[in-house]
């Protein structure tokens, strides 16, 4: 074999390489396409069936029209006991948003439209739900039925419709659930935001509108002696609710449990209105600070605001009377690597200047 021919069947072997690479990169970007192109579907159509029926949890259906409007519907259930109340069927409906539509369509093209056969319809743990999803597209009808946990690409699509189910759900208790239900929504509703806010609380599993549940929740900080409870599981998911989702109508009346006769309410309403940030509300805090058991709880949350209480902080450092003052210099002591910020020349000029007034509170310290 002469030189010629070797570099000639060499050039043919690379040529063929680089065409092959090409073909495959070609195919990948047209699957990828057809993968995230959108599926412009007339309804999703989704029915919810909990493992032990009814008696378990209600039977739920949801339907998802083209132009956002989703309509849920929950079945109710029976009376579990002789002297327990059945829960009505009743029916919600609002409209998604644009991001929420677009994360629908993208979930439904990696599914091809339903037409992936990756999905399991028997489950392979034990109680399992079951849900059955039915796509219209025109004339056409697709329908897969999902029972217990999914593989890609059907686990994202379960993950959204679950989603919305538990949304709505929580609203449909909200409304027609009996008083230890209820209960138990209000707590995991109030344990969600502070999770949110990176609390100690889990962060929520699934994706929750929480604007769903502020027109119930603003009828309970206006009238909260008909909502209360011994542990303030009502009230605190009220306010956490109403304060995450921005609800200004309601601040008003988020102001004025700080002095609610629950401990558990107004320590997250003075936690609340430390969140909320502004100065009209810093007044309300001060007389719960002088007035109620939660004068370190309102030093810490007056010193977390900032710049906007700080004028404040300085008037109760320089007069140096109540409870209040003997808070703020503990805290400031104790948490001086949790700080926000630096202590500026007005809080240390009111500290200098409450200090000749009386020896309570800085006597303490110099004891200790």
């Amino acid at each position: 074999m002469t030189v010629p021919t070797v570099f000639a069947s060499s050039f043919q072997r690379s040529a063929w390489i680089v065409l092959t690479l090409l073909f495959l990169t070609i195919v990948l970007a047209l699957l990828c396409i057809g993968e995230f192109r959108d599926i412009d579907f007339d309804a999703v159509e989704c029915h919810f069936k909990p493992f032990g029926g009814a008696l378990q949890e209600e039977f739920q259906n949801l339907m998802i029209h083209k132009d956002g409007r989703c309509v849920y519907r929950n079945e109710g259930r029976p009376g579990l006991l002789s002297d327990s109340e059945s829960w009505p069927a009743r029916t919600f409906e609002h409209t998604l948003s644009n991001e929420q539509m677009i994360r629908l369509k993208r979930c439904l093209s990696k599914t091809r439209g339903l037409s992936h056969r990756n999905y399991r319809s028997r489950a392979s743990h034990t109680h399992p739900t079951s849900i059955t999803i039915t796509l219209h597209l025109g004339s056409e009808t697709r329908q897969v039925v999902c029972e217990g946990d999914q593989p890609e690409p059907y686990n994202r699509l379960i993950w959204f419709i679950r989603s919305l189910l538990h949304q709505e759900r929580f609203l449909y208790v909200l409304h027609e659930g009996d008083n230890r239900e209820r209960l138990h929504v209000c707590s995991s509703l109030a344990d969600e935001i502070v999770g949110l806010r990176g609390g100690p609380r889990m962060v929520p599993v699934f994706e929750i509108d929480y604007h769903r549940y502020t027109p119930e929740f603003q009828g309970y900080v206006a009238a909260p002696e008909r909502y209360y409870d011994k542990e303030g599981h009502q009230l605190n998911a009220a306010i956490n609710v109403l304060v995450h989702t921005g609800t200004e109508a309601a601040y008003a009346d988020i102001a004025a449990l700080v002095f609610h006769q629950n401990s558990q309410v107004n320590h997250t309403a003075i936690t609340a209105l430390g969140n909320i940030g502004r100065s009209e509300y810093i007044k309300d805090l001060l007389e719960a600070g002088e007035q109620s058991g939660h004068s370190e709880h309102v030093a810490w949350t007056l010193i977390q605001m900032g710049e906007v209480a700080a004028p404040y902080v300085a008037q109760v450092l320089r007069a140096n009377r109540g409870d209040l003052a003997y808070k703020l210099v503990r805290q400031y002591i104790y948490r001086w690597d949790e700080l926000p910020s630096p202590l500026g020349e007005r809080i240390t000029a009111a500290i200098k200047a409450g200090m000749p007034k009386r020896r309570y509170p800085y006597d303490a310290y110099f004891r200790d």
